[in-house]
C-alpha cells in the first residue's frame, strides 16, 4: 500500500501507525539500473536541452531589460556629443567653416579602400607560386621557403597611399605645447 504522506510503498495495513521495516519500503522512483539505457540518455538530454533553453531565455530577458535600460541617444548639445564633434574635427583638420573641410576623396582614393583585400590576393597568389614551384621538396622546406617569401613580399608591397587632411588651426580647447614642456 502506498501513503501519500511519506512517498513509499509499504505492505503495512491501512491505519497501522509507525514506520515499516526497511524491508518492506521502497523507494517511490525506480531504481535506476534497471531502466533502460536508451530512455535515460533521452532523459538527460532533454533536461540538459530543458536547462540550456532556461538559460538562453534568462540571457535574452537579461539583454531586453539592459536594451529597455539605456537611455536615449545623446543630444546634440549634450558635453559627450560636443567631445565627440571636438574629436572628429581634429582629424579633419579643426576648419572653422564648412567649406574648410578636406576635398571629397578622388576615384584613385576610392578605389585604394579596398587595399587589404588586393594586398592580401597579391600575397596569396605569390606564395601559391612558390608552393607550386617547390611541390617536389619536403614539406619542412616548403614551410622554410614560404616564410622566406612572406618576408620578402612584405619588404616589396608598397605601403597604401595616405594624404592627412589640412590643418586650419588649433580646435577649440587644444592648447599649444609650451616650449619648456617640449621635449629635449
Amino acid at each position: 500500500m502506498r501513503t501519500l504522506k511519506e512517498g513509499w510503498y509499504t505492505d503495512n495495513p491501512p491505519g497501522s501507525v509507525g514506520v515499516p521495516p526497511a524491508e518492506q519500503m521502497s523507494p517511490e522512483i525506480p531504481d535506476e539500473s534497471h531502466l533502460d539505457p536508451k530512455f535515460l540518455v533521452s532523459q538527460a538530454r532533454q533536461s540538459r536541452q530543458q536547462a540550456d533553453h532556461a538559460d538562453g531565455q534568462r540571457r535574452l530577458n537579461r539583454r531586453a531589460k539592459g536594451i529597455a535600460q539605456k537611455g536615449s541617444l545623446a543630444e546634440h548639445y549634450d558635453q559627450y556629443s560636443r567631445k565627440i564633434q571636438g574629436f572628429v574635427k581634429f582629424f579633419l583638420g579643426n576648419p572653422e567653416k564648412p567649406h574648410d573641410y578636406p576635398s571629397t576623396p578622388t576615384e584613385r582614393e576610392l578605389q585604394d579602400l579596398y587595399w587589404i583585400e588586393k594586398r592580401s590576393a597579391t600575397i596569396i597568389t605569390e606564395l601559391d607560386r612558390v608552393r607550386a614551384a617547390l611541390a617536389d621538396k619536403t614539406p619542412a622546406k616548403i614551410d622554410y621557403y614560404v616564410s622566406i617569401a612572406e618576408k620578402e613580399i612584405c619588404k616589396i608591397m608598397p605601403q597604401p597611399p595616405f594624404t592627412p587632411a589640412v590643418s586650419k588651426g588649433p580646435g577649440r580647447g587644444c592648447k599649444p605645447v609650451n616650449i619648456q614642456t617640449k621635449a629635449d
